[in-house]
C-alpha cells in the first residue's frame, strides 16, 4: 500500500492500516487519485498554514512555486517538495497496472466500493483533513492564491498537464 501525499492521505493512513489488520489474501494495488488542480492547492495550502504568521500567504506560495521551476530547494524544504511531485511520477514508479483506481472526490463511494468487493461491514470512513484555516485567513489565502495561479496559468498548466491526462484516462472516462 503507497499513499501519494495530497490525496487525502491523512483519512486514507486509517483505512490502510485496518486493510492491512483485516485482509490475509493476497494483495492488490490499490490507487486513489486527486484533481491536479484541488492537489496543488492543498500542498500549497498546507505549506501556507505551516509557515503562516512569518511571512504572507503570496510570498510563500511563490517562493515553493520558485522551486518547482528549478530554483535550489534548500535542505530544511527539501521533505515539503514531496506534496508537490506529480502523482503520474508515483505512478509510473511503481507501474501503472492497479486493481482499483479511486478519485479522493468520490472517496468514499470508493471505500463503500472496496469494503463490498472484500466483504467488510465494519468499517467507517474517518474524514480527516489537517489543513484548516479560520474564514478569514482561508478567503485572504483562496484569494492571493488565485491571483498568482491567474498569473502564472502557463506554467501550472504545463506543470500539471500529464496529471489531469492521468486524472482523465481513470476519473472523468
Amino acid at each position: 500500500i503507497f499513499n501519494i501525499p495530497k490525496c487525502a492521505s491523512t483519512t486514507l493512513k486509517y483505512y490502510f492500516e485496518f486493510l492491512t489488520k483485516h485482509l490475509h489474501k493476497g494483495h492488490m494495488k490499490l490507487l486513489f487519485l486527486r484533481e491536479p488542480y484541488a492537489r496543488i492547492k492543498s500542498a500549497f495550502k498546507m505549506k501556507c498554514s505551516n509557515e503562516k504568521g512569518t511571512e504572507s500567504f503570496t510570498n510563500i506560495v511563490l517562493k515553493y512555486q520558485d522551486y518547482l521551476q528549478g530554483k535550489l530547494v534548500p535542505y530544511d524544504k527539501y521533505n515539503d517538495m514531496i506534496h508537490f511531485i506529480p502523482q503520474h511520477s508515483y505512478m509510473e514508479a511503481f507501474g501503472d497496472k492497479f486493481d482499483f483506481v479511486g478519485s479522493v472526490e468520490n472517496l468514499g463511494h470508493a471505500i463503500k466500493q472496496l469494503n463490498t468487493n472484500w466483504n467488510i461491514q465494519d468499517y467507517n470512513l474517518n474524514y480527516e483533513n489537517k489543513n484548516t484555516f479560520e474564514d478569514a485567513e482561508q478567503q485572504q489565502f483562496d484569494h492571493e492564491y488565485e491571483k498568482i495561479l491567474q498569473d502564472n496559468k502557463t506554467f501550472y498548466k504545463k506543470f500539471l498537464e500529464r496529471d489531469i491526462k492521468l486524472y482523465e484516462t481513470y476519473i472523468r472516462n
